[in-house]
């Protein structure tokens, strides 16, 4: 699975306030998964920490085959 990065606008001040607001949340960077509001880099750090966020991204469809794994196309030697 291929990864993709999102430019945003977070990066000016009116991007960074328009982020917040429209989220109603304080923190960024933000996580959004089928245009759905995960949470701030506080959350995430939270989520991370207890394995949740890796759980979610699996059942997402996001995350990418390990190397190695039998789901990358390659096989392990």
């Amino acid at each position: 699975m291929a990864s993709r990065s999102v430019e945003s606008t977070a990066n000016t001040r009116l991007g960074r306030a328009g982020i917040k607001e429209f989220s109603d949340w304080p923190t960024i960077p933000q996580l959004y998964l089928n245009k759905e509001f995960v949470g701030g880099c506080d959350i995430l750090v939270s989520m991370h920490q207890d394995g949740s966020l890796a759980k979610m991204l699996e059942e997402k469809g996001v995350l990418a085959p390990a190397e190695g794994s039998s789901d990358s196309g390659t096989q392990s030697q």
